[in-house]
């Protein structure tokens, strides 16, 4: 990484922004928040989360346009579990999907 700071992590649907505060983290969902709109694009409050990676409350909700943002310990992230410790992990339904697809493609090589 370097002299890089990254701001936000995207992928496809999932996007996982980062801030050293919770203010900075505030304003960047409202940002995103007001930004997605322009196109048409829609924020899922249901699925989005707050993770504290530092020091604080690692599960403090937060409230942002009349709806509650969870805070969790962990979450589910392109098929790994980040953990508030800083830690990850393999999803253990990825792993399975993985394996049964695997046995799919070896079965169809035989035929």
């Amino acid at each position: 990484m370097g002299d890089h700071h990254y701001t936000d992590l995207d992928y496809a649907d999932d996007v996982v922004l980062m801030a050293e505060e919770t203010d900075s983290l505030r304003a960047s969902l409202e940002q995103f928040h007001e930004n997605a709109g322009k196109p048409g694009l829609h924020l899922s409050w249901q699925k989005t989360k707050v993770q504290n990676l530092g020091f604080g409350d690692p599960e403090s909700d937060m409230t942002l346009y009349g709806n509650t943002v969870e805070g969790v310990t962990e979450f589910c992230y392109l098929g790994s579990i980040q953990s508030s410790s800083g830690r990850s992990r393999a999803d253990i339904y990825v792993l399975r999907r993985i394996g049964i697809t695997s046995s799919a493609m070896h079965s169809m090589q035989r035929v």
